[in-house]
């Protein structure tokens, strides 16, 4: 997630990747939110 460039997690065109990042860290959230 580090090295993911932020223009690529807001405009959501970048690698596949970027979006499971973007996933693991609101799945990350839930368990948080949840547990």
């Amino acid at each position: 997630m580090v090295t993911t460039p932020p223009r690529r997690v807001i405009t959501g065109l970048g690698p596949p990747s970027g979006t499971v990042a973007v996933a693991a860290a609101l799945h990350r959230k839930l368990c948080c939110v949840l547990g």
